[in-house]
């Protein structure tokens, strides 16, 4: 068996070195540094074959530990792949100058970012092995396609395809160019359907239109995984025409499956824009379109640059955000639909921004999801909850739980548990007075992992809340599988009772079900006496929404506490 590869995560975030740990954790030997001279230690001491380097360190940062590894004879050959935040072109640019191989982006895809680290090492094993022996053209051609050429579909690798596109616009330097990434929609349900030869089958048709079309013309290559992209004049094709409607080879298949595929143009009017970014923004602008089945070609434009510069600043504000307080959490109320009483309350985060005002939550929050960020502020809220139950405590106040929620990037980390034990620890608190909720989503992402995530936690003592249940296609299987305490269901199925006498059915039985296991049952969303009357009548066991109570600031919400609620 061969002896696995060694590679040296330099990051001074420990949760990003966690994530890409467990990237990679199958593939390679990892070893561990919080910034560029505990990483110099490491090299100096084990064989590297990779190192994937952040730029933004204390001590030594990413650009002076290249310079170092540059300057030595004994490591300058060691590969770096270099993990900035997505838009950081400026970075990137110095970075790939400066020697790095490549770089990955947060958030991470993982597919991709496996594939760019495989890709750097083996290119750098075969050059190397090209400076070191002595071979003849023949095996000089063979092993540059070795390194341009994908394996499955023999068209050109990422790489590849950003050094023939860039060598194309140097020399027709008058010509318009388009730059177009294609995406399979739902490539991974043809796996599971069809099995991964026949996808792979699939990719090949793709990419032999690919060759079809513009060989001669263009450039064209497979990123990763069901994604490609191609680069040529624009106006010379219909871009429509790599489409595979009607295609006879994938006629052929007999798979009685619609294969539609999603395009991403990025027009080139600024050429000292690296290819890859050009890739990278192409790929963006088709997550705009994704799902959408009325759209399947989106242009990336001056609004969506103006939109992703707006989010990197937010991105670029959200520590000294944090450091100012200006995040804060406003307590809504839920209430014992019998007796009127708080049972307890759901801590919802809201951004005060030092020049912008008020952020709406749906703004900052799915971009700190995207971005990886949404684990800081996660830990952020909790220290806040924690405060604020401590505060009724000490104040001798009637306390209730707070519950708070937990990403999907949070809750898969390992220690999670024992990180929240310590939080209550500090403040002297039990895991009664903190309940946790996860999303419904969360449980189609992957079953076995999220169940053994719950059962960490709730052998921790925690209440598991699954919020927005009924919102999703596996709310049965929830109730089924999942070791959860409280469901909260989506407030869609309160707003339609009272005119589809299908919500009707479905909500009754829903309260019934979960209570006949043992499950609190709290709906969201309620506004009207009607609606509060109507879930009395179901047996339902707590509400929340703003009949009672919209979210309140904590003061507010403290001198609430142990009050009924108000007519």
């Amino acid at each position: 068996m061969d002896k696995m590869k060694t590679m040296l995560i330099v990051d001074d975030s420990r949760t990003n070195r966690a994530i890409l740990k467990g990237i990679f954790k199958d593939l390679y030997m990892t070893l561990e540094a919080a910034d560029g001279l505990e990483a110099v230690e490491l090299v100096k001491k084990y064989e590297i074959n990779v190192i994937i380097l952040d730029l933004n360190m204390p001590h030594m940062d990413g650009f002076e530990f290249m310079d170092y590894m540059r300057r030595s004879s004994a490591y300058s050959n060691i590969p770096i792949v270099v993990n900035t935040q997505y838009g950081q072109e400026e970075n990137e640019i110095k970075a790939l100058a400066m020697g790095a191989q490549d770089f990955i982006s947060k958030p991470y895809n993982i597919e991709i970012v496996q594939h760019r680290v495989r890709n750097v090492i083996v290119k750098e094993q075969l050059e190397e092995q090209i400076l070191e022996a002595e071979m003849d053209k023949k095996l000089i051609r063979k092993m540059k396609d070795v390194i341009e050429k994908d394996a499955l579909t023999g068209i050109y690798t990422r790489e590849a395809f950003c050094k023939y596109t860039q060598d194309m616009l140097q020399m027709n330097p008058e010509t318009d160019y388009v730059l177009m990434r294609l995406d399979v929609e739902r490539f991974k349900i043809i796996n599971d359907l069809f099995g991964t030869k026949v996808g792979d089958m699939v990719l090949n048709i793709i990419a032999q239109k690919l060759k079809k079309k513009l060989q001669g013309i263009g450039t064209y290559g497979r990123i990763a995984g069901d994604n490609f992209v191609c680069c040529f004049p624009e106006g010379t094709i219909n871009m429509e025409d790599i489409g595979l409607q009607h295609d006879p080879d994938i006629e052929e298949l007999q798979l009685k499956y619609d294969i539609t595929l999603y395009y991403g143009v990025y027009r080139i009017t600024d050429r000292s824009v690296s290819i890859n970014l050009m890739c990278d923004r192409a790929e963006m602008v088709i997550r705009t379109i994704k799902g959408n089945y009325l759209k399947r070609i989106a242009y990336y434009d001056d609004e969506l640059r103006m939109k992703m510069l707006e989010e990197q600043q937010l991105t670029n504000d959200m520590q000294s955000g944090l450091k100012n307080g200006e995040f804060c959490i406003f307590l809504q109320p839920i209430y014992d639909v019998n007796s009127d009483n708080i049972t307890t309350a759901e801590a919802l985060v809201r951004w005060n921004h030092a020049t912008k005002g008020i952020i709406s939550p749906g703004i900052f929050i799915p971009l700190f999801e995207r971005n990886g960020l949404i684990t800081k502020l996660d830990r952020y809220v909790w220290e806040l909850a924690c405060k604020s139950i401590r505060s009724s405590i000490d104040n001798g106040e009637t306390v209730v739980p707070i519950s708070v929620n937990v990403s999907r990037i949070n809750l898969f980390l390992p220690n999670l548990g024992e990180e929240l034990v310590a939080l209550l620890d500090q403040y002297h608190l039990e895991p009664h007075h903190l309940k946790l909720e996860i999303t419904e989503s969360a449980y189609t992402k992957d079953q076995k992992q999220l169940l053994d995530a719950i059962m960490k936690l709730k052998e921790k003592g925690f209440t598991i809340v699954m919020d927005d249940f009924g919102s999703g296609y596996s709310s049965l299987n929830v109730l089924k599988d999942m070791p959860i305490d409280v469901v909260k269901v989506d407030m869609s199925f309160i707003n339609d009772v009272s005119t589809s006498r299908k919500a009707d059915v479905i909500m009754m039985n829903m309260v019934r079900m979960a209570k006949e296991i043992g499950i609190t049952v709290v709906v969201e969303g309620v506004e009207t006496e009607d609606q509060l009357q109507y879930l009395k009548s179901i047996n339902c066991d707590q509400i929340q929404g703003f009949l009672y109570s919209k979210p309140v600031p904590e003061a507010v919400f403290h001198s609430m506490e142990g009050k009924e609620a108000q007519e």
